[in-house]
């Protein structure tokens, strides 16, 4: 008869796994941000790189780093994340956000070595200034970001109670705002005698433009789609854990606040 094995079962042996693997990766993907750096300080000059790519690099792990510090950080989103996910936790650990923090600081190291004065480097180095291209991908990314922002408040606009949830008076001040944004490139503009001034700004003319369009939307179904007979906030339902009610019976609450009620039953 073969004696009982004495390995350790898989679900003990992979997390070790995992962990090891998620830190070599950090440390030898870090690496790789030092050798550039480390060359043009040595030649006291940038030329023969481009900015781009560590310019687009800073944007790039800055909003990683954003990302995967509230994954692992925030609770709201983890419980966000688990009721999505069949009460599974994210996948993102410290070593993530170590190496995200780690990429965001060399990276901007690198984008102001392309400053030559800040580091006494000879002049007549690679210009400081992104390509137009990235530049443009650049500032589309922030109007899409806006763009998603507005589209998701505007889909939630049946589901906002006036009273509580938000403030009508900021969507006009906006409003106000973004008209005299688009007024004073119209201005600006006139006076140059040339209107290149708004067709030559494509992202803040865009952006006005969207975000007067969603303040349109959202005034209109606060006041005109969804209006609320009342304005007075809902009454507060308190929950008497001695009382004797269903733990399957469908409760009026939002999603993340089911499993405290859950909890203080099992109390």
């Amino acid at each position: 008869m073969a004696p009982p094995s004495t390995s350790p079962p898989a679900s003990a042996f992979l997390p070790v796994l995992s962990g090891l693997f998620g830190w070599v990766y950090t440390i030898a993907w870090s690496l790789s941000f030092y050798p550039q750096p480390l060359l043009n300080y040595r030649r006291r000059s940038t030329s023969g790189t481009t900015v781009d790519f560590p310019f687009i690099n800073t944007l790039g792990f800055l909003a990683y780093f954003f990302s995967t510090a509230a994954f692992l950080w925030s609770p709201l989103i983890r419980e966000q994340y688990a009721a999505r996910h069949h009460g599974l936790v994210p996948t993102v650990r410290g070593n993530d956000v170590a190496f995200a923090g780690h990429a965001l600081v060399l990276s901007c190291i690198t984008v102001s070595q392309y400053h030559p004065t800040l580091w006494g480097f000879r002049p007549g180095g690679a210009r400081p200034r992104p390509s137009r291209p990235i530049f443009g991908v650049a500032l589309g990314s922030l109007l899409a970001v806006v763009l998603v922002s507005f589209v998701v408040i505007a889909a939630a606009g049946p589901d906002l109670d006036p009273a509580s949830d938000w403030c009508a008076l900021d969507i006009v001040y906006a409003a106000s705002y973004v008209k005299l944004l688009i007024t004073l490139l119209a201005i600006d503009s006139y006076l140059q005698q040339d209107w290149s001034g708004i067709t030559g700004n494509p992202v803040k003319f865009g952006l006005g433009n969207v975000s007067l369009a969603y303040d349109a939307i959202f005034i209109t179904q606060h006041y005109f789609l969804y209006p609320h007979e009342s304005q007075s906030p809902p009454p507060t339902t308190h929950f008497d854990p001695d009382a004797d009610t269903d733990p399957d019976a469908d409760v009026d609450e939002p999603l993340l606040r089911r499993q405290d009620l859950e909890d203080r039953r099992a109390q």
